[in-house]
């Protein structure tokens, strides 16, 4: 089964992203991208094949008075496997303004609370697996350099670079730490087990996850930040700092 959303990115554009779910895929997939001005096409094809870590993000209007229609088709290569195309999936018209704002609100006291550029690292859930997969009897190394404990080769997505308002986590009245939690602009492909790393190289696992909606359009996250330990192999993760650029200040 493959998963295809459409959120907003930035006040501006939109994210349309994909992935296969219901069973693991150990084989490399693309992904053809089409739209459409109506719910059922006719589609026309506007990007790919892409490999699943490519996000397309696209202009949100335009000149237009109404929103594209998107549709995904999937061919998985080597298991000669090709989904149908599906599609009909995009954010309605009437809403689009209001989660906009909310969004662009969204994004601005994120930044006046201090917050800073991340990076975000989702985890790989298909895809080859790695050498160190026993397919027999279904285990894997937890500490492979080449997954991160993952069993797919790579371990994760290429970063995407957010901005985050991070809270430490203070002691309760039960006298117990609350846990420390970012809040970010909405991605789709956010789950547990997610990797988050600071401009200082502290890094973090991604926890529970709520997800914040206006006008019943997704537009901000609450990330669960659980502490890595200094002997974790995510401790090892290659990263590349110049992404983050530098943080701007909020005015």
């Amino acid at each position: 089964m493959i998963s295809l959303s459409v959120l907003l990115a930035d006040p501006g554009t939109i994210r349309v992203s994909w992935g296969l779910q219901g069973m693991e895929y150990n084989c490399p997939y693309r992904v053809t991208l089409y739209r459409s001005e109506g719910f059922s096409g006719p589609f026309s094809k506007i990007g790919g094949p892409f490999l699943p870590e490519v996000i397309s993000v696209e202009d949100l209007l335009g000149k237009k008075t109404r929103p594209y229609y998107y549709a995904v088709e999937v061919d998985l290569g080597e298991a000669q496997v090709r989904f149908p195309r599906i599609g009909g999936i995009t954010l309605s018209a009437d809403l689009i303004p209001l989660a906009k704002e909310a969004l662009r609100k969204t994004i601005r006291s994120i930044r006046i609370s201090r917050g800073r550029k991340i990076l975000y690292y989702p985890t790989r859930t298909s895809g080859p697996y790695c050498s160190c997969f026993d397919r027999v009897n279904g285990r894997w190394d937890k500490a492979c350099r080449s997954c991160f404990g993952t069993k797919f080769q790579a371990g994760f997505y290429n970063p995407l670079v957010l901005h985050a308002a991070i809270v430490a986590g203070q002691v309760q009245d039960s006298g117990k730490d609350s846990p420390t939690s970012a809040i970010i602009p909405a991605i789709s492909m956010a789950r547990k087990g997610d990797v988050v790393v600071e401009r200082e190289n502290r890094r973090w696992i991604v926890g529970e996850i709520s997800v914040g909606e206006y006008a019943r359009v997704p537009v901000r996250q609450t990330l669960q930040l659980l502490p890595l330990d200094s002997s974790s192999v995510l401790q090892e993760l290659p990263v590349d700092f110049s992404l983050l650029g530098i943080d701007e200040v909020a005015r």
